[in-house]
């Protein structure tokens, strides 16, 4: 008769953050970003989310990773993450910025049509819009040669 003894796993190391706390992991990843070592940051970001699904530093967390896919040209991944903070993040102060992301994005992944009719449904669903979305969203119109 066998003796097996069941452990739990060991928690595992980070595989690009240092080990250390919580604070130093996200101080780590956001020097990558400040140091422009985008890729390098975007995967020290998206393992800083995976090791701590309830850090109070999530919101930053996920609004940097779009940012950097979307610096690096990786749009439907950016956008994919902007929908999700926004959809986790609805109150969020940097909304704004997002949704001009999010549109950014939409302009450079979807056909000219879709993204025109995304383009109208957008500003109707921010109530007192800024005069900044208002503005990004006539220049990607413009530049997208949706129709008036």
């Amino acid at each position: 008769q066998t003796n097996l003894t069941v452990t739990e796993p060991e928690p595992r190391a980070p595989a690009i953050l240092p080990v250390g706390t919580e604070e130093e992991q996200y101080n780590f990843a956001k020097d990558l970003l400040h140091n422009n070592r985008l890729k390098e940051a975007e995967l020290a970001l998206i393992e800083f989310a995976e090791l701590h699904e309830e850090s109070e530093f999530n919101s930053d967390v996920m609004f940097w990773i779009g940012r950097v896919q979307f610096v690096q040209g990786e749009h439907q991944k950016s956008l994919q993450t902007m929908s999700d903070f926004l959809k986790t993040w609805p109150e969020d102060p940097r909304k704004i910025e997002v949704l001009m992301w999010i549109a950014e994005s939409v302009s450079k992944t979807r056909p000219k049509e879709d993204a025109c009719n995304f383009f109208d449904k957008l500003i109707l669903t921010v109530e007192n819009p800024p005069e900044k979305l208002t503005n990004r969203l006539a220049r990607l119109e413009e530049k997208t040669e949706c129709e008036a």
